[in-house]
């Protein structure tokens, strides 16, 4: 397409420069260092030709923004897994690490068809009775059909799409799998988890189930339906690198200079500085658009 035309890529060390665009011009500038997500997406041609698409995810602070930038359109399945451990070494997911849904969220989507089509039905029965009283036309009756069978059509995507749909659990990462037309694959590092939260409908408590959703600062990483056993191991493998990064941050305080509390800078360091570098993470990426 002529978003994509003219696409190149430059790699230095710990930093991809990305450019493309025919008529507007978009360039990038993203840097490993704050890589929070890698995603790949496949188009059902492109999964016809074992082709795909892999971008990379990076974090924003302070201001300013984190962007999804691709660095390979159209590339070559069997060499996806050594360029995803260049980019991001532990985010590699081994085939066999996979796990599908649970069966349930089949019936769930169903569930909300049902529900949809019933809400939207009500109005559109009220008004296509009200219009035969009046004689009405044979598009209103019709109307009984299409609204049934547009929302079949919405619901079918994600209803094709749970056929490899799934989640992986990874030592260092997390990563889940969506989509039939076009299957999107999501990884992100546990480092990089900010935020999970849990979410449980009342009618999944009984069967163990829950939602989940892992956010970093920028992008986040969504499981529509996992067993809570899953879940409840995802959180606490977050919270426990957590609490490691904050030993860390606290011993690093405590061997300051003299025992002072304050980190050790080098001597020809401002002291009046100090306040204004962040203590864990550099600046963030951005992209810009050159029309």
């Amino acid at each position: 397409s002529l978003k994509y035309g003219n696409f190149t890529v430059l790699e230095e060390p710990g930093i991809y420069r990305i450019s493309h665009g025919v008529l507007t011009r978009n360039q990038y500038a993203a840097r490993l260092s704050r890589l929070e997500t890698v995603v790949v997406r496949a188009t059902l041609w492109q999964r016809r030709i074992g082709r795909c698409n892999l971008s990379i995810g990076t974090a924003g602070t302070f201001g300013e923004q984190g962007i999804l930038a691709p660095v390979a359109m159209m590339l070559d399945e069997k060499v996806l897994p050594q360029r995803i451990e260049s980019v991001c070494p532990p985010c590699r997911i081994e085939e066999d690490r996979w796990q599908p849904l649970p069966k349930r969220y089949r019936w769930t989507l169903v569930a909300r068809w049902a529900m949809t089509t019933v809400v939207l039905m009500i109005p559109v029965a009220a008004t296509v009775l009200q219009a035969y009283r009046h004689g009405g036309s044979p598009f209103m009756h019709a109307m009984l059909f299409i609204v049934p069978a547009g929302t079949l059509a919405m619901f079918a995507s994600s209803l094709l799409g749970t056929i490899r749909a799934g989640y992986a659990v990874g030592e260092d990462v997390v990563a889940s799998r969506y989509g039939f037309f076009t299957q999107t694959t999501s990884v992100m590092p546990l480092e990089r988890i900010e935020v999970a939260m849990e979410s449980q409908p009342p009618f999944w408590r009984r069967h163990g189930l829950v939602a989940l959703d892992v956010k970093g600062m920028t992008h986040q990483v969504a499981f529509p339906m996992l067993p809570k056993e899953v879940s409840d191991a995802i959180v606490e493998r977050v919270a426990e690198r957590s609490r490691a990064r904050q030993d860390a941050k606290r011993q690093a305080t405590e061997e300051g200079p003299g025992g002072s509390g304050m980190p050790s800078l080098p001597p020809s360091f401002p002291s009046y500085r100090a306040a204004s570098i962040p203590a864990e993470h550099p600046s963030s990426d951005s992209g810009s658009s050159i029309g």
